[in-house]
């Protein structure tokens, strides 16, 4: 009786969790104008310490006028 009732509550986590799953990818459906990388807004920052030396702070993306891409191979 115990490994029925065992059986019966894994089998209904499953089903909760793939309907779960199911209902979570609905509400993220791909957008074909959505970037992949998109643009970093903002000026480099500079960082001065007291002993006298300085760290300039940059972003590692860089703005251009290239078209942006919204597919890959995968996707």
């Amino acid at each position: 009786m115990h490994s029925l009732l065992l059986k019966a509550a894994a089998t209904a986590l499953t089903l909760v969790a793939a309907a779960a799953a199911a209902v979570h990818v609905g509400g993220h459906v791909k957008s074909a104008a959505a970037p992949l990388h998109p643009g970093v807004l903002g000026a480099p920052s500079a960082i001065s310490s007291p002993s006298g030396g300085s760290l300039k702070l940059a972003p590692a993306v860089r703005a251009s006028n290239v078209e942006a891409v919204t597919s890959t191979y995968v996707s």
